[in-house]
């Protein structure tokens, strides 16, 4: 069961990696958002958080990549972030997360902003929204 795990969440991050809209032009992009789960799934309760997250996940795509935006999934730490919306790649490590599920916001100046936790797509919408000063 553990290895059938690691072989989906391997898939996953390779479709995820390859998906459009993660490479379109710089002057379009708004920032990039790198979600990430960074905890092994072990437990029934690891898997469904992962489950969960991977559902609003996936129901986010379309809607960052209409709005211009970069996007990256990751589940070890260091995160590293290379996007088109950065001139250099940031990297964050284990230490500035305080949870091991979530979501980084950044603008193409650098600045980002961690958030924590399992959100539904609207809740996460509305944080990128805010982050992003979008109307």
């Amino acid at each position: 069961m553990k290895l059938a795990i690691q072989i989906v969440l391997r898939f996953l991050i390779l479709a995820i990696l390859f998906m459009p809209g993660v490479g379109a032009a710089q002057e379009e992009m708004k920032g990039h958002v790198g979600f990430f789960f960074v905890k092994p799934v072990k437990t029934d309760a690891d898997f469904e958080v992962h489950d969960d997250f991977q559902y609003y996940y996936k129901s986010m795509t379309s809607w960052l990549i209409q709005n211009g935006f970069a996007f990256s999934y990751h589940t070890t730490t260091p995160i590293v972030i290379a996007s088109p919306v950065l001139e250099e790649p940031l990297t964050f490590g284990k230490d500035p997360l305080k949870m091991v599920v979530g979501m980084i916001l950044i603008k193409p100046d650098g600045t980002h902003k961690f958030s924590y936790g399992v959100g539904t797509g609207v809740d996460l919408i509305l944080e990128i929204q805010e982050f992003f000063e979008m109307k």
